[in-house]
């Protein structure tokens, strides 16, 4: 068995007896095996729904040597950072995602080719229920006047527009809202 260097081999076999000699040569090439990256996504699993604004990508990539090997895009949008552990072979980036659909595609590179594997995760913008409470007038209190001043703390909206007052079932029109102190007059 011979061992071959990498790249061309000559090999040179010769005989010789009382009669003459006779040699040969031939010459091999060993190309030195050259694995391509590969890519496996191990999180997020797809089709995540997510209600938080970014994950964490955890992928498995092999035969590269850096981070600087790998690129991730999230709608086609470059993610920078990411760190890539040349023991566990694991690299791992933070991304942040769009309200809706997302596809997120890794990409790594090495001299022998390349691999891209892509996710689809959902992300829905949290909506959290308005939140209601009569400050003014106190329920139950009685009035010596005609008129009453109504205070309302309303949390989770953004305008008075989203306020519906009424009076004996009529609309109340005319009020407005602090949305830094979340009070409706």
């Amino acid at each position: 068995s011979l061992i071959l260097q990498a790249g061309s081999n000559s090999i040179s076999v010769s005989a010789t007896n009382a009669c003459g000699s006779d040699s040969k040569t031939v010459s091999i090439r060993y190309n030195e095996p050259c694995p391509e990256t590969q890519v496996t996504i191990m999180s997020p699993v797809a089709g995540l729904q997510s209600t938080q604004s970014t994950v964490q990508l955890q992928v498995l990539v092999t035969e590269v040597n850096s981070a600087g090997q790998i690129t991730t895009t999230v709608n086609g949008v470059l993610v920078s950072g990411g760190t890539y552990n040349t023991v566990t072979n694991m690299y791992s980036v933070t991304v942040n995602l769009s309200a809706g659909a997302n596809t997120i595609v890794v990409l790594s590179q090495n001299k022998c080719g390349s691999d891209s594997k892509s996710v689809l995760v959902s992300y829905t913008v949290p909506c959290s229920t308005p939140v209601v409470n009569i400050v003014a007038p106190v329920a139950g209190s009685v009035s010596s006047g005609a008129s009453a001043q109504l205070q309302v703390s309303v949390s989770n909206v953004t305008s008075a527009g989203q306020i519906v007052a009424t009076l004996n079932g009529s609309p109340i029109s005319g009020g407005s809202y602090n949305s830094v102190t979340n009070i409706y007059s």
